[in-house]
């Protein structure tokens, strides 16, 4: 049973030191104002806005209470909400919410002075595009959300958030557009979703495995994006997204085959170009997959299909290979895989000249 704030505020303290011990980060402070009821503020350091909690809730010069604790004072510095129960408490300072314990009163006062550090909103690093928005998810959850909102400014919007992890208790949010998504999807992602469970999420990736139909595959059968204009399309079409805390991507589903051949372009191009383009993409695809096996068929054991002197000029060329045309092929496609792996892990500086 959850334990209740009593209005002795040192056993408050008690509690929450016990619950708190060899945790350097979280800050206790006790302000005894002349004439009035002792204050306590707890809070984590990092987590909170600690200039707005000076300038606003102390005098600029001293750690002296500044103001009468009234219900209109801690509107003005802070949304604030009220609570009689310490778990709350702590899940809530856990989640960067400053608490604030008066002598005598039985419930806690949380005001919402979280810290509004973090990466700014920058261009799209893997799904650039000619035309279109230059923005990307950052790693905060409610950024993402807004970037959403902004391009779906309708009340059919919705962003349902759950939490998920017995300790990180992170936030999801599943976006779709109401009237429009196909409710079958939208029910089996929520299915899906909530019956997760695990220590913590610290990704979207922990997500995408633990809810797509087929795990021992190397197919991909949910589709990650950084860009939310193209998750606002996607849900336009009747598709549901999901935004994970501390993950810049954005996972949609469904996803289809056609999904993987389709760029951020095709939305602001005309049809005929972008038309054009995916039936490229198409033919490169095949062109990827085939012509490596093609080869080795050919020149391996159906040499008389090649004409003469294209056959001559392969027999030269491989005339000092010491390995059969099977091996070279796959010896190629680790190569590949070797260069676009130096170029992406190793550092900046050293992996353009490795590949």
């Amino acid at each position: 049973m959850d334990t209740l704030i009593s209005q002795n505020q040192a056993e408050n303290e008690q509690v929450l030191r016990q619950l708190f011990d060899a945790c350097f980060d979280i800050t206790f402070r006790s302000i005894h104002p002349p004439g009035g009821p002792s204050i306590l503020i707890i809070y984590i350091a990092g987590l909170v806005d600690t200039d707005k909690l000076n300038n606003e809730l102390f005098r600029p010069d001293s750690s002296e209470w500044c103001g009468l604790f009234t219900t209109a004072h801690i509107s003005s510095v802070a949304p604030s909400s009220e609570t009689r129960y310490i778990q709350e408490v702590c899940n809530l300072l856990l989640q960067g919410q400053s608490a604030v314990f008066i002598e005598g009163r039985s419930s806690c006062i949380l005001l919402d002075l979280k810290s509004k550090d973090g990466r700014s909103i920058d261009e799209p690093t893997f799904e650039q595009s000619i035309r279109g928005p230059r923005e990307s998810f950052t790693e905060r959850i409610e950024v993402n959300s807004s970037l959403i909102r902004k391009r779906i400014q309708s009340t059919r919007l919705k962003l349902e958030s759950v939490k998920i992890g017995s300790l990180s208790k992170t936030s999801v949010i599943i976006v779709y557009v109401e009237g429009i998504v196909q409710e079958n999807v939208l029910s089996q992602v929520k299915e899906r979703v909530n019956r997760i469970r695990t220590d913590a999420i610290l990704d979207s990736g922990y997500i995408e495995e633990m809810i797509e139909d087929v795990s021992f595959t190397p197919f991909p059968q949910i589709q990650l994006t950084e860009r939310p204009d193209i998750v606002a399309a996607n849900i336009l079409e009747g598709k549901v997204a999901l935004l994970t805390d501390g993950s810049p991507n954005a996972l949609i589903v469904p996803m289809t085959f056609w999904s993987t051949f389709q760029s951020a372009d095709d939305y602001y191009e005309r049809f005929i170009f972008a038309s054009l383009m995916r039936w490229t993409r198409l033919i490169l695809f095949s062109v990827s997959l085939y012509l490596p096996s093609l080869f080795v068929a050919i020149t391996t054991f159906h040499s008389q299909l090649m004409p003469t002197n294209f056959l001559f000029s392969i027999t030269t060329a491989r005339e000092g290979v010491p390995f059969p045309s099977v091996i070279e092929a796959l010896l190629m496609e680790f190569m590949f895989e070797a260069l676009r792996e130096a170029g992406i892990r190793l550092p900046k500086a050293t992996g353009s000249a490795v590949s």
